[in-house]
């Protein structure tokens, strides 16, 4: 048996997609990013590799681990193994070519000499699959595990989620080059580098927030609003809100914050289960119906009602494209139905505080948040509906994205789901106060609350000057190339 072990020959891409994927939820040992790619990068700088084969596999690999939710929340949703995994083995499909370019692209610049090039080779691999129109969808990327130690994240403030995969891809590099090169002064370099930003993060974690203290609440009713019967849903709301509400405004909160579908209707204001309300804002989540179809929408109260639609929509989560043109696909039934894009991303003035509500999966998205921030939010409001995805690592994901999107837009984050986690996260990451899953409570916390955002204006070219480099890099900076080299 031990011979026959020893016989058995892993792919170096089948054990970084492995370990990398045990940095990622539901494991969470964030510290395997740094050493995750070291294997299969190895293995790229060898000639007889083929790197986009091997890039494939790798993409396989951990992209499995990394949606596997999707294929749970469909089945357990549509009642069908089959219609359940026909999302996943898709979103598959697609991302495993990035990976298969990715593959490529690195064995290039081993080839050319040039290892420095797979930071920036990287982020624009994960920028290109995150902004791709309508198949989008930012999920895994490398930096974020690291989200459970904000110290290590606040480049995130002058580059976005992008600079700090890059940072952590560059760690990779460097123990690749530790181990393949001859001389190690050929590291010290980019070393010096990686060391500047740690030093960069770990100050500006410890540097203190600046604003005015103001109490922010995020309300989790504990209502499952994913599973159940309409009737009983709404009962259960108009029974769980209301003293949440009135808990917040006893204690004095400046902004109370409730999950998405808190509300229904039309126009404003919308029917909603708080009963009378008071000069006390708050921010809650609905659907709304307009004769050109169903959008889900951010609502406020006061000073003004106001109300804001989600304009980020997700692939297969909140519509499903090609319907009228595939027929097997009108048996794909959402649970809201096919959603609507809003037009406008702005933020709603709740008090005397400009508030940035990201819908659900838009928190994803780095874009929305920083368009809510150039706008001048202060504030940033995540309304979430996590029900869906409980049992598995989705939750957990999404939670992590919120922390990336406080530290980068340098303000503070209130997080509230329906069933849980509901968080109040300030401009560092530091989560303050929260309500743990399958509870019913206020996570309750002084922030502060900046007049101007604590991060550095135009951190959104950051991946673009990575694909600049990148293509500059690999395509227009000619090298003498030999496979021997």
């Amino acid at each position: 048996m031990l011979k026959t072990l020893q016989r058995v020959k892993i792919h170096p891409a089948v054990i970084s997609g492995l370990v990398f994927a045990l940095a990622f939820p539901p494991f969470n040992l964030f510290f395997l990013v740094f050493v995750a790619l070291v294997p299969w990068l190895l293995s790229l700088a060898k000639p007889e590799t083929k790197g986009f084969r091997s890039g494939l596999i790798f993409g396989l690999i951990f992209w499995m681990t990394q949606v596997l939710w999707i294929a749970q929340f469909a089945a357990k949703w549509t009642q069908s193994i089959a219609l359940g995994l026909m999302p996943f083995f898709a979103i598959i499909g697609v991302a495993i070519w990035y990976f298969g370019f990715l593959g490529w692209a690195i064995q290039r610049a081993w080839i050319m000499k040039r290892p420095l090039l797979i930071p920036l080779i990287w982020v624009s691999v994960e920028f290109i699959r995150s902004s791709a129109f309508a198949l989008a969808f930012p999920w895994g990327l490398i930096a974020l595990p690291l989200g459970n130690f904000p110290p290590l994240i606040q480049a995130a403030s002058m580059g976005s989620i992008y600079l700090v995969s890059g940072w952590v891809v560059l760690f990779n590099v460097l123990c690749c080059l530790f181990l393949h090169e001859d001389n190690p002064r050929k590291v010290l370099q980019p070393l010096i580098l990686f060391i500047m930003l740690l030093m960069f993060s770990v100050a500006k974690f410890n540097q203190p927030v600046p604003g005015q203290l103001r109490l922010l609440v995020a309300a989790q009713h504990g209502v499952d609003m994913a599973y159940g019967d309409e009737a009983t849903r709404q009962i259960k709301l108009s029974i769980a809100c209301r003293p949440l509400y009135l808990q917040a405004k006893s204690s004095g909160a400046d902004l109370v914050v409730f999950p998405e579908g808190t509300a229904v209707g039309g126009g404003l204001p919308p029917e909603h289960p708080f009963g009378e309300l008071s000069t006390l804002p708050v921010v809650f989540g609905g659907f709304r119906e307009q004769a050109k179809g169903h959008y889900q929408s951010a609502f406020v109260n006061f000073p003004k009602w106001d109300v804001v639609d989600k304009t980020q929509l997700v692939i297969f989560g909140e519509y499903v494209p090609l319907r009228e043109q595939l027929p097997f696909l009108k048996s794909f039934n959402l649970p809201a139905g096919d959603l609507i894009a809003g037009s406008e991303i702005r933020p709603l003035l709740a008090g005397n505080i400009k508030v940035g509500p990201v819908l659900c999966f838009e928190s994803l998205f780095p874009h929305v948040s920083h368009t809510m921030r150039e706008k001048e939010a202060q504030v940033l409001a995540v309304l979430e509906i996590d029900d869906w995805y409980f049992g598995t690592s989705a939750p957990e994901n999404l939670q992590l994205n919120s922390v990336f999107r406080a530290v980068e837009n340098g303000l503070p984050l209130v997080r509230a789901a329906s069933m849980g986690r509901s968080m109040v996260i300030d401009a560092r990451g530091r989560t303050l106060a929260a309500v743990e899953q399958g509870r019913t409570g206020l996570a309750r916390a002084r922030v502060n609350v900046p007049d101007q955002p604590d991060s550095i204006a135009g951190q959104e070219i950051a991946p673009w000057i990575a694909l600049a480099g990148t293509v500059f890099g690999l395509v227009f900076v000619r090298k003498k190339v030999t496979p021997s080299s």
